[in-house]
């Protein structure tokens, strides 16, 4: 636990809680949400960064972007209505660039 602890205490020195940052470079996220049988679009999903107040609604044709974002590594979640949530560890942003993260959500197998 206080590895945890730890961890969480340099993770938020590291790159700020709540995307606070002691930097100004900023970039962004962007990407696609598509569904996974027919690669069809999915509209309305939320997409945020966990811990972090970024967050945005994928558009008519899937695509979502989160401005502005502070320099760091931060991990992403997906929510779309009728599909299980799914993250995304790890995705790094650069000063002045925009990170691409397209994704396919993840399917109900439905048990029996």
């Amino acid at each position: 636990m206080r590895l945890l602890a730890a961890l969480f205490l340099l993770s938020s020195i590291a790159c700020g809680v709540h995307g606070r940052r002691a930097t100004t470079g900023h970039g962004s996220i962007v990407g696609t949400v598509v569904e996974p049988r027919s690669s069809e679009p999915i509209i309305y999903c939320r997409v945020h960064l966990l811990d972090a107040d970024f967050d945005a609604r994928t558009d008519e044709e899937g695509h979502y972007v989160i401005s502005n974002v502070p320099v760091c590594r931060y991990t992403l979640v997906v929510q779309c209505s009728g599909y299980p949530a799914d993250t995304i560890r790890r995705v790094r942003v650069r000063e002045g660039k925009a990170t691409t993260v397209d994704i396919v959500v993840q399917d109900f197998t439905l048990l029996r």
